[in-house]
């Protein structure tokens, strides 16, 4: 391990150790502020951020409103990471830290034997969602880009793998033999799979629409749903006051696709359909840190703040 990659999980488990000291309201209350002075001196892509709320709120919106919803974003996520540092506080008490709706959605896709695939996103607190639902019974398989420091990837795979969840690493969706062997190994056994499936993807991805622009989304999933005959469900996690708002959604039917392609169109822009849906309830729980649309003819120029 290099000198860069001793420091980053150097300071890693010094953050994450000396954050478990403190409760978890003053660790809540800390990092919401810290994350929000952070953002302010420019270290978590304001520009970036602002850019794409800008989108997501539509044409009509101010500089002002953006900047607003800018900084609640920043500071739920500050709040999503107290939680997870936290994490046992909500899973001892699962009544009174979660609420689960569409649960018979899973549980009868599941009775079926022929694996489910989850298409999620980067909304919410998706991991403290996981957590819950394993706990319920139903461990899932998170399909996972590894992390290029390999100690601090370990660290993070800890959070992803409690309560009986897994990983499959894998380098793409579309062009990694063995790990694509694996995704579908864990269907064909009737396993779960997670596929947080909301980044851009670049020229290889699929051509959807988010917010009116064009977005490019890993195609992968919709082709091991269609080769492996597993169910395709939505869910995320949103927040209904202090709790986890854990959505799992009807099937996504694709019985009637003839091909690969056509399974595609089926899938993901439903997948994309209902994720808009979700955002928009509240944008500030969304992970806009990403370049959402970057490979959207002109974006590129705007998250650098040029005119296109």
């Amino acid at each position: 391990m290099n000198i860069k990659n001793m420091l980053e999980f150097a300071a890693f488990r010094v953050l994450v150790g000396g954050s478990r000291l403190l409760p978890f309201r003053a660790l809540r209350a800390f990092l919401m502020r810290f994350f929000a002075f952070i953002y302010r001196i420019g270290l978590l892509r304001p520009r970036i951020v602002e850019t794409n709320l800008s989108i997501a709120l539509g044409g009509t919106a101010t500089p002002g409103q953006v900047r607003k919803a800018a900084r609640k974003c920043v500071a739920e996520h500050g709040r999503m990471a107290a939680e997870l540092i936290h994490e046992e506080r909500f899973m001892n008490h699962p009544g009174e830290s979660f609420r689960v709706s569409g649960i018979e959605h899973l549980q009868d896709a599941a009775s079926r034997g022929r694996g489910v695939l989850i298409l999620s996103a980067h909304y919410g607190n998706i991991v403290l969602a996981g957590y819950r639902i394993a706990q319920m019974g139903y461990p899932l398989a998170y399909v996972s880009r590894p992390v290029r420091n390999p100690a601090v990837r370990v660290e993070l795979e800890r959070f992803y793998t409690k309560y009986g969840n897994t990983i499959i690493p894998i380098r793409s969706s579309r062009n990694d033999a063995s790990g694509g062997l694996k995704i579908f190994k864990h269907l064909r056994r009737g396993g779960i799979l997670v596929v947080i499936n909301d980044q851009d993807a670049g020229a290889e991805g699929y051509r959807s629409t988010f917010f009116g622009v064009p977005s490019f989304i890993p195609s992968g999933p919709a082709h091991f749903a269609f080769r492996s005959g597993a169910a395709v469900l939505t869910a995320f996690a949103g927040r209904h006051g202090d709790k986890v708002d854990i959505d799992i959604q009807a099937p996504i039917d694709f019985s009637n696709a003839k091909d690969i392609t056509e399974a595609e169109s089926l899938i993901l822009d439903e997948y994309t359909r209902r994720l808009e849906a979700k955002v928009a309830e509240s944008p500030e729980l969304y992970f806009w840190f990403h370049k959402k649309w970057k490979s959207s003819p002109g974006f590129r120029a705007r998250y650098k703040g040029e005119t296109p």
